[in-house]
């Protein structure tokens, strides 16, 4: 949640955040268990340009 509340409103300055996703992409197409974001996120396609993957990653410029 930190990395993403910094992403979206200039009201923090910083965050600390511990290992997070910080894109659901290239967590999908990196991780052992990205049978997780699949039941989680639904049979989407992760590399859809302005999909749900990219929406929800709390980097703004994910996948651009």
């Amino acid at each position: 949640m930190a990395a993403w509340a910094v992403t979206q409103t200039n009201r923090f300055k910083a965050a600390v955040a511990g290992a997070p996703i910080t894109d659901w992409r290239s967590f999908h197409g990196s991780s052992p268990v990205h049978s997780w974001d699949r039941i989680h996120l639904g049979q989407v396609d992760p590399w859809e340009p302005g999909g749900v993957y990219q929406r929800f990653s709390p980097s703004p410029t994910s996948g651009e």
